[in-house]
């Protein structure tokens, strides 16, 4: 389960209008956790941007990750930085 609120909120709200929803911390991310699962929900704040190192993907690779993935936040540009895929926001 996510130890923040906003995680724990999501929890719940999916929990409600789905039969199965977890909760996963991101950092230690096994994503051998969601083979089980239709689609994934990843959640991420750009606060959390490393300094100087590119972010890295607590998916894995973009080449081993085929689940369909919901981007929430800033987890769509840390995933692109981290998955070197081009794009743009806004």
């Amino acid at each position: 389960m996510s130890a923040t609120p906003r995680g724990k909120a999501y929890a719940r709200f999916l929990q409600q209008h789905f039969r199965q929803a977890e909760a996963a911390e991101r950092n230690g991310f096994d994503p051998r956790l969601a083979t089980a699962f239709d689609v994934v929900l990843l959640d991420r704040s750009q606060d959390e941007r490393p300094k100087r190192l590119k972010p890295s993907s607590p998916l894995g690779p973009l080449q081993a990750w085929a689940k369909p993935t919901v981007l929430l936040g800033g987890a769509g540009l840390l995933l692109a930085e981290a998955w070197e895929v081009h794009g743009t926001i806004g």
